[in-house]
């Protein structure tokens, strides 16, 4: 079968080799927004599922890429991402060269407009701004505005005329808690489709390298 297919929202493909994506890539279509690979492909096997309207580009799959391709690599990490709805995340078991994520570590490091995520499952790299901004803009953080308001509210009028049986203050405090564990977890959300249970064993030394300490 050679018939088109429509993507609009997310594509996941798993080939678990080169020949079988060449045969897969020409028949895609659409307007999805995020990209996500799985089993063996190749660096410009990828820039051929990749458009304009790509917001979130996930590599799970082993690609081949070779040495002289880093600069290009780099740089198109760099374009796509360009605001707090872009990243581009390489799972760890894409097995992504060292050499290359040292590259990747030393580039965005250099750069302020950029932020490279090093955790045990996954490299992420993303827009700089993109955490304060989606925490600011998070619903959770106008309840915990409003509870650490009501807290100094309380604390500066007379209690027996704003609460006589401390419910404000209880009712204040559990906002903010509940304001703080949701506003810092935000950051943190595993990322959908990676293998939680593949974890780099070795992850202080990988770091470490990475880094080129």
């Amino acid at each position: 079968m050679s018939e088109p297919i429509e993507i609009t929202d997310t594509l996941i493909l798993h080939c678990e080799t080169t020949e079988k994506y060449d045969r897969v890539i020409p028949r895609i279509r659409g307007s999805y927004n995020r990209l996500i690979l799985h089993g063996h492909t190749t660096w410009q096997q990828i820039k051929q599922l990749w458009h304009p309207g790509v917001k979130q580009i996930r590599i799970n799959a082993t690609f081949e890429i070779s040495s002289s391709e880093y600069v290009e690599f780099i740089n198109f990490i760099k374009k796509q991402c360009r605001g707090i709805e872009y990243t581009f995340t390489i799972a760890y078991e894409a097995n992504c060269p060292m050499d290359l994520l040292q590259k990747l570590y030393k580039a965005f490091r250099s750069y302020k407009a950029y932020e490279m995520e090093l955790s045990k499952r996954f490299y992420d790299v993303f827009y700089g701004l993109r955490i304060p901004i989606h925490i600011f803009l998070n619903e959770f953080v106008l309840y915990l505005l409003v509870g650490i308001v009501y807290l100094v509210l309380y604390f500066s009028t007379d209690i027996d005329k704003m609460n006589t049986d401390n419910k404000g203050f209880l009712w204040s405090a559990v906002v903010i808690t509940i304001g703080v564990i949701v506003t810092v977890r935000i950051s943190f959300v595993p990322l959908a489709d990676v293998k939680i249970g593949v974890k780099d064993k070795n992850f202080t030394k990988t770091v470490t390298q990475i880094m080129g300490k």
